[in-house]
C-alpha cells in the first residue's frame, strides 16, 4: 500500500512538473488531427447501372463475359473508332460489377472532381449504349428482313409451316429481342469521410492518452 501511495505521488509531482506539457499536447493532437483532416480532397463516385438485352451476342449479352468486354483493349479501340469516344484513359478508374440473377451491370467511377467523374462514366455508358445498339439493330433488320421476304415470296412449302414460321419470326422480334438499356442513370454522390470534427476529437483523446503514458511509464519502468 505504501509503495502504491509513492508511486501516485510520484505521479502527481511529475504532473504538476509537466502540467504545460498535460495540458497542451491534447490541444496539438487535435489541431493537427484537425487540420490534416481539413486538407484531404474530397473525393466523389459515380455509378449507374445497365440491363443487359437479349440479342443472341455473349460479349454483349452475357455478364460474366461483358464484364471483361468493357474493360479490353477491344472495346476502347472499337468506342474510338467507330463513335470518336475516346475511354483509354479513363479504363484504369472503372470499377465493373455484374449480377447473373437480373442480368444486370453497374459501372463505378471515382474522382476528385464531381464534373469529371459524371462526364468520364457517361462516356463509357454511351460507348456501351451505341455498341450494343449497333449489334441490337442488325440482329433486328436481319428478322424484319426475313418476315418481309416471307411474306413476298411463294414457296411450296405448306402454309400452315409458313405461317408458323412468321408468327415465330414476328414473336422473337416482339417478345424476345430486347435491347441493352440504362436502368439508374449517373448519379455522382460524395464519398464518405471522417470530418475534421471528428477527426480532431481522436486527436485530442490521442493526446489525453499520451499525457497519461508520459506520467505513468516512468513508474512502470523504475525499479
Amino acid at each position: 500500500m505504501n509503495n502504491l501511495n509513492r508511486r501516485v505521488r510520484s505521479i502527481l509531482l511529475r504532473a504538476r512538473k509537466l502540467l504545460w506539457l498535460v495540458i497542451l499536447l491534447p490541444i496539438i493532437t487535435a489541431a493537427a488531427a484537425y487540420f490534416l483532416a481539413s486538407q484531404t480532397p474530397v473525393s466523389y463516385q459515380g455509378t449507374a447501372k445497365v440491363m443487359f438485352g437479349n440479342f443472341e451476342n455473349e460479349y454483349l449479352t452475357k455478364p460474366d463475359l461483358m464484364m471483361s468486354y468493357i474493360q479490353s483493349d477491344k472495346f476502347i479501340r472499337d468506342a474510338k473508332e467507330k463513335y470518336n469516344i475516346e475511354l483509354e484513359d479513363l479504363k484504369s478508374s472503372l470499377q465493373v460489377q455484374t449480377s447473373s440473377q437480373d442480368r444486370s451491370m453497374t459501372l463505378s467511377v471515382s474522382g476528385s472532381s464531381k464534373d469529371t467523374v459524371e462526364e468520364d462514366l457517361s462516356a463509357y455508358l454511351d460507348a456501351l449504349i451505341k455498341i450494343s445498339s449497333e449489334v441490337y439493330n442488325a440482329k433486328v433488320n436481319a428478322i424484319e428482313n426475313s418476315i418481309k421476304d416471307l411474306k413476298n415470296t411463294d414457296t411450296e412449302v405448306e402454309e400452315i409451316a409458313k405461317q408458323k414460321e412468321l408468327h415465330d419470326l414476328q414473336y422473337t422480334l416482339s417478345y424476345e429481342m430486347k435491347n441493352t438499356q440504362i436502368v439508374d442513370d449517373v448519379i455522382v454522390t460524395e464519398s464518405p469521410r471522417v470530418s475534421p470534427v471528428q477527426r480532431a476529437i481522436i486527436g485530442f483523446l490521442a493526446g489525453i492518452i499520451l499525457s497519461l503514458f508520459i506520467l505513468v511509464i516512468p513508474e512502470v519502468f523504475k525499479e
